[in-house]
């Protein structure tokens, strides 16, 4: 073993004390691996800030790499404009909407007089339709990048106020003056403005403490997003953070993805119980049943590949509902969806348990379109209305169905044993 004092390093020559100008009370036991791999090493100044009496020690040890992290290289990072939705603004973006009244007029007419192959139309008024809701977004709120890193992170303190910033330059102050001229009187300075940095420190973090306790009580009845929001960020969790390679994790995924073949035939003929009436399946999409799902649309939630939220459509809905009738009919009737709804963005969530550099460790959650969403929202629920009405599912069935509980089913059976 051997011990690493001020007398070794930069300070070899020196023996450099660290407590209270008189011992070498500090050092480091490093075993003779360790020895040989120490690049530098240094008795730093005494700074109160600190420390009352000891000294800061800097030791730099130099190893090879052991280890691989896949990083993306910084020229093959992709930093993407988006617009970030801002409650506050909504009716100067509702403004800009109103604006291309006339641009969503003509797209409805070429719905109807374009002939264009239905696909070709489906694709091109999806599109115009992302890209007019984006221009009025980026009018009202301008873009932000989204994407890449930061190579020098800073680290926000959130209880450290403008006072705090006060003391410490005061503390600075002192300090460069005690170096430039080191008597008892700057040292006294130094001391005392040290102290009282200290002092408004611990002040702000208390003050900073007692009101999150405050906040945490009043969101965690009203606002859960929010009380989790808290809780999450003074956990310091990082749910952000992937640490398997993007290599493996696209394969894992596309594995997952691919299902297998199923050989079962199905009979799709007419043939069978006539029984049922299939019309209100076949009936046009109306204006009441889009607003209805765009009601249901939730707030924050993240965009998909088209890089349309969900506060863009349920704020524009007014002037967009006649080209949604147009759009989602000509759908409903040709079977072609817009070539955009099949492209989603894979987002690998980390299970909580496991091997975090495992990809079979992450959850793949796919955000997909917000207009796709709600065509496909409108299908369900006639779906759905339509085997409630034709009374095609069985009452024992109570899963994903809206009033039935399986609760119920567990006091049925609790009650016939």
């Amino acid at each position: 073993m051997y011990i690493t004092s001020g007398r070794f390093g930069a300070d070899r020559y020196i023996g450099k004390v660290t407590c209270k100008d008189t011992s070498v009370v500090d050092y480091f036991i490093v075993n003779s691996k360790v020895f040989s791999i120490i690049e530098e090493f240094e008795v730093i100044g005494f700074d109160p800030l600190f420390s009352d009496v000891h000294s800061r020690l800097h030791i730099l040890l130099q190893t090879e790499k052991t280890t691989e992290r896949y990083q993306q290289p910084e020229s093959q990072m992709i930093h993407k404009l988006t617009v970030k939705w801002k409650p506050e603004k909504v009716n100067v973006f509702k403004e800009n909407v109103n604006l291309i009244d006339s641009e969503i007029i003509h797209l409805c007419n070429s719905l109807e007089a374009s002939d264009e192959s239905p696909q070709t139309k489906i694709n091109r008024t999806n599109e115009k339709i992302c890209e007019l809701l984006i221009e009025a977004a980026s009018k009202s709120f301008g873009y932000a990048k989204k994407g890449g890193f930061n190579k020098n992170p800073k680290k926000f303190q959130p209880w450290f106020s403008n006072s705090c910033k006060e003391k410490r330059n005061k503390f600075h102050e002192s300090r460069e003056r005690y170096k430039q001229e080191k008597d008892i009187e700057n040292r006294q300075r130094m001391k005392q403005s040290s102290k009282d940095y200290k002092r408004e420190i611990n002040k702000s973090y208390s003050k900073y403490q007692f009101e999150m306790e405050k906040e945490i009580r009043n969101t965690s009845k009203t606002d859960s997003r929010q009380f989790w929001k808290i809780l999450n960020k003074l956990n310091g969790r990082n749910e952000s953070e992937i640490k398997a390679s993007l290599d493996d994790l696209f394969a894992y995924f596309k594995v997952i993805n691919e299902g297998e073949d199923d050989e079962e035939e199905f009979n799709t003929s007419d043939e069978g119980d006539e029984t049922f009436n299939t019309d209100i399946l076949n009936e046009n999409i109306s204006g009441k049943e889009i607003e209805d799902s765009i009601r249901n649309l939730k707030n924050n939630k993240a965009k998909g590949f088209d890089d349309i939220s969900n506060e863009y459509i349920t704020h524009s809905i007014n002037i967009f509902m006649p080209l949604y009738v147009k759009l989602f009919n000509l759908i409903l009737n040709t079977g072609k969806i817009p070539k955009a709804w099949g492209y989603g963005i894979i987002y690998p969530i980390y299970k909580k348990k496991g091997d975090p550099k495992n990809p079979e460790s992450y959850r793949p959650i796919t955000l997909t379109s917000a207009l796709g969403k709600v065509f496909t929202s409108i299908i369900d629920t006639g779906l759905r209305n339509f085997a409630n009405s034709q009374e095609t599912i069985s009452m024992a069935q109570a899963g994903f169905r809206k009033g039935f509980s399986t609760t119920d089913n567990i006091f049925c059976l609790y009650s016939f044993i």
